[in-house]
Parts: structure tokens; sequence; C-alpha cells
């Protein structure tokens, strides 16, 4: 079973229940798998495929969470860049992944 089937399956069995907590903000099972679907089935529409890497520079929150669920449900692979990084090591990092 991946990531994307254990929430749909979690949030099944406690749809009112907290499943992320972060400072002040909370997401409810329910809400949580229903977001990161709506969010996979954005990639699949768009352009993405199963396998694909996507890629993201975002802090740690609640979104990136949601990402990488998003990315389980498509059958994508999640990449986090670290945002301590500048872009010009952004880039350097993404050509020699590509080689």
């Amino acid at each position: 079973m991946n990531m994307g089937k254990l929430l749909s399956a979690s949030a099944e069995q406690s749809q009112r229940k907290t499943a992320i907590i972060l400072e002040n903000e909370s997401v409810l099972y329910q809400q949580l798998d229903r977001s990161t679907t709506l969010l996979a089935q954005w990639f699949l529409r768009h352009g993405g495929k199963p396998g694909d890497r996507i890629a993201f520079y975002w802090p740690n929150s609640i979104e990136t969470v949601k990402l990488f669920l998003a990315c389980f449900k498509a059958g994508m692979i999640a990449v986090p860049v670290n945002v301590r990084m500048k872009p010009p090591e952004i880039a350097m990092y993404c050509s020699s992944r590509r080689q």
C-alpha cells in the first residue's frame, strides 16, 4: 500500500480526526485526503505523469505535507529543494541531476 492509499484509508476511518497540527493550524484527515486528491488530479491534468519528479521550493508547512502526499497519489516523485539554497545553487543542483 502506498502513502496516498494509506491516507485515503485513514480518512475513511477517521474523517473528523486531526491529521496535521502545525502551530495554530490543523487539518482533518477528510480535508487532507480531499485536498491532496484534487492536487494530484491537477498535476496529472496539466501534463504530469506517474514517475515524473516534482520539485518544490517551499518552507516546512502544511502545504509541504500536501505536496508530498499529492505526489504519492499521482505516482510522482516529490523532490523538495532546500529553501536556504540560492538560485545559482539550485540551477547547479538541477543541472547535475539531469546527467
